[in-house]
């Protein structure tokens, strides 16, 4: 691939209706730049090798001639979900990133857990004096 050529190869992707990571074959794509909005950006519509399943991947351009394939495929639809605001404290994000690592892993038990932890962890701020599922320190 030359230095230049914005033309997408296969990408390894997670397809969440496969439940597996895929090659994506590109269908299509587009290159966005504009400098009051950052990075240059190639967007690229894939189709799961498995089913044929549309994913839609975003990757950054991070500088001048450096090849976008550099950048990891951020999937934007489906979507991967989202992070919890800063607002929310350090250990409740752990907390809540853990049991949504658990329930995609399908080990429900330990997700149902580490929600009872992130929602105890929330009780605490709130003022509950009771603890149920661990000791916190610094909540």
């Amino acid at each position: 691939m030359k230095i230049n050529d914005h033309t997408p190869s296969s990408m390894s992707v997670e397809c969440p209706r496969c439940d597996a990571y895929i090659v994506g074959e590109p269908q299509g794509y587009l290159v966005y730049y504009d400098p009051q909005d950052g990075l240059p950006e190639r967007w690229t519509l894939l189709a799961c090798s498995r089913k044929g399943h549309p994913l839609l991947v975003v990757q950054e351009e991070f500088a001048s001639g450096i090849p976008f394939e550099e950048d990891r495929p951020h999937r934007v639809w489906p979507s991967e979900g989202r992070d919890l605001s800063n607002l929310i404290p350090r250990e409740l994000r752990k907390f809540h990133q853990e049991a949504r690592k658990c329930f995609r892993a399908k080990t429900y038990r330990a997700a149902v857990v580490m929600c009872g932890i992130t929602l105890e962890g929330v009780c605490l701020l709130g003022g509950s004096k009771r603890q149920i599922f661990t000791r916190y320190s610094n909540i």
